[in-house]
Order: C-alpha cells, then sequence, then structure tokens
C-alpha cells in the first residue's frame, strides 16, 4: 500500500501539461488500438468488394462533411476558446446549435435531391442519411473533447472514448455477422452507438452555455469557415479521393486492398493526433503572448517523434498486412511505406498551418490546399491507368510534399511580416529530416524480403534510445513542462 501511494504521489508531481500529453495520447491510442484489433476480424467477416464499398462510404463522409458541418469544430473552434476564452461556455454552445441547424438543413436538401445524389455517390439513400446522422455526431463529440482538452481535463474524456471505441467496433462485428447487407450494417450500427452515447454532450453543452444561437458567434463562425470549404474539401480529397478514384478506375476489390493498406498507414497518426490536439492552444497563445520562438525546440521534438513511430510501422508491414487480413489482402503492402511517410509529412503540415489559422490567412490556406488536391486527382488521373493502382500512393505522397511545402513557405513569411522573427522551424531542420525519413523509408521497404535485417535495425535504433533515454526524457519534460 506504501509503494502505490509513493507511485500515485510521483505521479501528481508530474507538470500538468505532461500529464494531459499522456492522457490524450492514450485516449487516441485507445480509439486506434481498439479498431486496428477489430480489422482482422472484418476482412474476414467482409468481402475484399465488402470492405472497399465500406471505405467508399466513409471516403465520402469525409467529403460531404465539409459541406454539411462547415468543419467548424476544426480550426476555427479551436482558435475561438481561446479568443473568446471569457465567454466559452456560451461560445460552445452557440456552435453546437449552429452545426445541428445545418445538418437539419442538410437533411431537407438530400431529401430534395436524392437520386442525382445517389447516381453520384453510388450510395444507397438509407447510406445518405446515415451518414448526416454521423457528421452530427462525430462533430458533437469534436466540440466537447476539444473543450476537455482547452481545460485540461483527461479523466471524462478517456472513459467516453474507451466506451465509445469499444460499442463502436462490437456493435460493428454483431451487424456484420447478423446482417444480410453486412455494409449497412456496419454503417448504422456505427451510427446508433454514436448518436446514444453524444447526444447527452450536446444537450449539456448547449444547456450550460444557455444558447443555441447567437448571432455573433455564428457570424464569426461562418465567416471564418466559409472561405476554408476549398481548404477543407481539398484537403479530403487528398486523403480520400485515392479510394473513390480507385474503384472506378480498377474496381471495388482494388479499392478495398488499398484501404487496408491506408488503414494500416495511419496506425500511427495516434501519435500525430495527440501531440496536434495537446500542443494547439499552447501554439495559439504562445503566438498570442510573442513567444512564438520557443515553439521551435518542442515542434522539431514532436516532428521526430513521429517521423521514428511511422518508420517503426514501416519496419513491420509485411507481418502487419499477414495478421490484418487474409491472402487476398497481401498486395497492400506495397502501398505502406509511401502513404506512412505521407502521414509524417502531414504532421509538419499542420504545425506550419497552426500560424496562418492564429492569424486567419484564409485564402492562402484555401489557395495552396486547393492546388495540392489538384495535383493529387491530376496525378491520379494519369497515374492509376497507367501504372496500376500501387500507383495513388506515391502521387498522395508527392501531393503531401507539395502541399507542406506551400505551408511552410506561408509560415516563413508571417514569421518575418506579422510576428517579426526568423522562421520558428528552420528550413534545415525540416528539409533534413524530410530527407531522412525518405531514405530510411525506402532502406525498409526494399528489406521487406529479409525480416531478421529488418529486426537487426529496430534493435540498433531501440538499443541507442536506450542510451539516449535519460537525456530525452529530461528534453521533454523540460520542454512540456514550459507555461
Amino acid at each position: 500500500m506504501k509503494r502505490i501511494k509513493t507511485q500515485l504521489r510521483k505521479l501528481n508531481e508530474i507538470p500538468l501539461n505532461v500529464r494531459v500529453v499522456i492522457g490524450y495520447f492514450f485516449c487516441s491510442l485507445v480509439q486506434r488500438g481498439v479498431s486496428v484489433l477489430a480489422t482482422p476480424i472484418f476482412t474476414r467477416l467482409m468481402t475484399t468488394e465488402e470492405y472497399g464499398n465500406y471505405n467508399i462510404f466513409y471516403s465520402w463522409f469525409e467529403i460531404f462533411g465539409v459541406f454539411v458541418s462547415l468543419r467548424i469544430f476544426y480550426g476555427c473552434y479551436s482558435q475561438g476558446i481561446v479568443k473568446f476564452e471569457a465567454d466559452k461556455e456560451r461560445f460552445t454552445a452557440s456552435l453546437q446549435g449552429l452545426s445541428f441547424s445545418l445538418v437539419a438543413v442538410w437533411l431537407i436538401l438530400v431529401r430534395l435531391f436524392e437520386r442525382p445524389l445517389v447516381l453520384l455517390t453510388k450510395l444507397s439513400p438509407v447510406h445518405l442519411y446515415l451518414m448526416l446522422i454521423l457528421i452530427w455526431t462525430s462533430g458533437v463529440f469534436s466540440y466537447w473533447s476539444t473543450y476537455q482538452r482547452t481545460q485540461m481535463r483527461v479523466r471524462a474524456l478517456i472513459i467516453l472514448t474507451i466506451v465509445a471505441a469499444f460499442f463502436k467496433q462490437a456493435a460493428g462485428i454483431l451487424a456484420v455477422m447478423g446482417m444480410e447487407d453486412r455494409v449497412t450494417g456496419r454503417i448504422l450500427s456505427w451510427a446508433l452507438v454514436e448518436v446514444i452515447l453524444f447526444s447527452g454532450l450536446f444537450i449539456s453543452q448547449v444547456w450550460r452555455g444557455k444558447s443555441f444561437f447567437h448571432g455573433k458567434y455564428w457570424k464569426y463562425a461562418i465567416c471564418f469557415a466559409t472561405p476554408l470549404i476549398p481548404h477543407y474539401l481539398s484537403q479530403t480529397i487528398l486523403a480520400s479521393s485515392d479510394r473513390i478514384m480507385i474503384e472506378r478506375m480498377a474496381g471495388s476489390d482494388a479499392a478495398g486492398i488499398y484501404s487496408l493498406g491506408y488503414m494500416i498507414s495511419l496506425g500511427m497518426q495516434i501519435v500525430n493526433t495527440a501531440l496536434i490536439h495537446t500542443l494547439e492552444p499552447t501554439v495559439y497563445r504562445k503566438i498570442r503572448d510573442g513567444k512564438a520562438q520557443e515553439l521551435r525546440s518542442l515542434g522539431i521534438l514532436s516532428m521526430e517523434v513521429v517521423a521514428a513511430v511511422d518508420l517503426l510501422l514501416i519496419a513491420v508491414a509485411p507481418e502487419l498486412v499477414r495478421l490484418f487480413a487474409p491472402e487476398a489482402y497481401s498486395e497492400a503492402v506495397d502501398i505502406i511505406a509511401p502513404v506512412t511517410i505521407s502521414v509524417f509529412i502531414m504532421y509538419m503540415y499542420t504545425l506550419f498551418a497552426e500560424f496562418e489559422f492564429y492569424y486567419e490567412k484564409k485564402w492562402t490556406i484555401t489557395l495552396t490546399t486547393s492546388l495540392a488536391a489538384i495535383l493529387n486527382i491530376v496525378l491520379n488521373a494519369v497515374c492509376i491507368p497507367r501504372f496500376g493502382w500501387k500507383a495513388a500512393a506515391y502521387t498522395t505522397l508527392i501531393s503531401y510534399l507539395c502541399y507542406t511545402f506551400l505551408h511552410y513557405r506561408m509560415m516563413c513569411r508571417i514569421c518575418r511580416q506579422e510576428i517579426k522573427v526568423k522562421p520558428v522551424y528552420p528550413l534545415a531542420d525540416v528539409l533534413g529530416l524530410t530527407v531522412l525519413a525518405l531514405a530510411m523509408a525506402l532502406v525498409l521497404h526494399l528489406l521487406y524480403p529479409w525480416f531478421w535485417a529488418r529486426l537487426s535495425l529496430l534493435l540498433a535504433a531501440a538499443l541507442l534510445l536506450f542510451l539516449k533515454r535519460e537525456a530525452i526524457l529530461r528534453k521533454g519534460k523540460e520542454l512540456f513542462s514550459r507555461k
């Protein structure tokens, strides 16, 4: 008992910022981990065509989500809750009301234009209506979880994350096993669980904020988010268009195999999500307080962490594919290296774009992202028919490299013109880390036939980290403890 009390006392001595990082990382780990653990079950219960069709639905869900929700619960809310901190309860409640109203309007529009939408997406009417429900529930949870992060609250978020992650996957497995239409079963179970678990969050936040409509905040959100629609749409196209174009050009089977490789590649995005969600309020406050240069060490360290975990995933890709799916999905291993490096590049983009969001450079954000999305579509249209569906992974990587470079240039301009400092993240550091990650990914990809060679590299890296553990922990604690 005494030992337990001693350990608890040591935990309480850890700075709050560090405990919050650990807590949010755990939440992301649970969300992604439960989904990943359920994947081998779904790939064996569903055919490659059914698995592909489900992922096509998810791609359309992401695209429609931009138009329906305006992605208000992203940058707009994250920045607004800092800007309107003195009235954060009412601000949150009014944005929840705005998102609910937008979904209600779209329910009417889908009913009026149901047939054209079915022809466009190749989804059934039931899938379209379930999609709108899911757009609303995902927004509700995003508002609530962002609020918890900004208030440095972890416990409730961890509990709800665990419950939601478990029941969504468990209900999905039961529905796929019990329904003849497996794709609809999985989508329906997902929607039911989120409605049951998240509706209370909506009611609670609206009740506490005593507001559903607030003209000032609705106007702020709409004016902030509307110019960013092309940006969010382009961002979604970068992430989702591959599967849709593969389905149209190579069939649902190929889309299903690609989707599995894509899902595995996003496995380590839990680190990205945890770090970004935790650092976002700190980034905005540092910029606001004129301390942007203090972000350099923290940002570079976080890039190194993301690169390391992404390379770890690439190193064990062949074993992961065999674990998660039957032989029919074996070709998925060929796309994991380029897509996983794209995840690392995406993380760097997010760090750079925080400066654009803070200074509300909406049109430059939109322009750069739109150019990258157009490039991705053009490259897919040219390369998929000529080189096969695997080419989509490399077009994605090329597009994200261009995308991140453009946003880096914009961050440099903001640092010079708005903050009056040198670029927070030096080009030499960013470029050097990018080249190293690309080179290591290529080496690991070439070593896929030789398991022991890859294992030796991993052991060498683990030994190096162990020898440097005290310096790494000391640096991390120092950085995350800064106010």
